[in-house]
C-alpha cells in the first residue's frame, strides 16, 4: 500500500509540474508535442530526475513540499 501511495503522489506531482509549466508558458493550447513547450520531453526529463537514485533526498523533499 505504501508503494502505491508513493507512486500515486509521484505521478500527481509530475502532472502538476507539467500543468504549471504550461500555465506559465505563452502557449494557448495544451498539446504534448507542442514545439514551444514540448510537454512530452519535459515530462520524460522530470520523470528521469524523479527516478534517479542520486537525487533521492531532493525528490523526497520535493514530494513533501508539493503534497503535504
Amino acid at each position: 500500500m505504501l508503494i502505491a501511495t508513493v507512486l500515486f503522489f509521484l505521478s500527481l506531482t509530475l502532472y502538476r509540474m507539467v500543468q504549471a509549466r504550461f500555465a506559465l508558458s505563452s502557449s494557448s493550447v495544451f498539446c504534448r508535442s507542442d514545439t514551444s513547450t514540448d510537454s512530452e520531453r519535459f515530462y520524460d526529463t522530470v520523470l528521469e530526475f524523479l527516478d534517479d537514485p542520486d537525487e533521492k533526498d531532493e525528490v523526497n523533499d520535493l514530494l513533501l513540499w508539493w503534497n503535504w
